[in-house]
C-alpha cells in the first residue's frame, strides 16, 4: 500500500482549518461531455440560441458539472489519497451560473468534525465556497466525508 505523506487523517484536522484549490477553466467541450455522461441535454446547457433568450444570455455550465470539477481539484489536494472512508452526504446551492470560459476554484473550510462512537473513524464537514475568476461565489455546499483515524483511540 502506498502512502502519502501529505495524507490528512480525521484527528489531524482542526475546526475552521482552511484549504484553496487550484483553479480550472470550465470550456464548452466540458459542458458538451457533462451532457453526454449525464444524459442532461437540457436546452439551458445544449443550445445556443435557446440559451440567449434566458437570464443567462447563453449557455451555462451544469451545477453538477461545476461540483464534480471542485470535488476532483479537492482531491488533487492530496490530502484525503487513502484516509477517506466514505462520502456521507453533501448539499449544494447555486448562487451564479458558470458559462464555458470561467475559471473557477474552491475555498474550503473544515466545518465540524464528529467523533464517531468507533474508535477508528470520524466525520467531517467541509464547507466550499466555489468562486470565478472575478471573486464572485458562484456556489456553496459541503460535503461529509468519514476519515480514518491516524491513530485508534482507546
Amino acid at each position: 500500500m502506498r502512502t502519502n505523506p501529505q495524507v490528512k487523517y480525521f484527528d489531524d484536522f482542526t475546526l475552521g482549518e482552511s484549504f484553496e484549490t487550484n483553479g480550472i477553466t470550465i470550456e464548452q467541450g466540458d459542458i458538451s461531455q457533462f451532457a453526454g455522461l449525464s444524459g442532461d441535454y437540457n436546452p439551458l446547457h445544449t443550445d445556443e440560441e435557446y440559451a440567449k433568450e434566458t437570464p443567462f444570455g447563453g449557455r451555462i455550465a451544469h451545477g453538477m458539472l461545476v461540483v464534480s470539477k471542485m470535488t476532483g481539484k479537492f482531491n488533487q489536494l492530496g490530502y484525503w489519497d487513502g484516509s477517506v472512508m466514505a462520502m456521507v452526504e453533501t448539499g449544494w446551492t447555486f448562487q451564479r451560473p458558470v458559462k464555458a470560459g470561467d475559471t473557477v476554484f474552491a475555498k474550503i473550510t473544515v466545518a465540524e468534525l464528529k467523533e464517531s462512537g468507533k474508535k477508528d473513524k470520524g466525520v467531517a464537514t467541509l464547507k466550499f465556497e466555489v468562486l470565478n475568476q472575478r471573486q464572485e461565489v458562484t456556489m456553496e455546499g459541503f460535503l461529509k466525508l468519514m476519515l480514518k483515524n491516524r491513530i485508534a483511540k482507546r
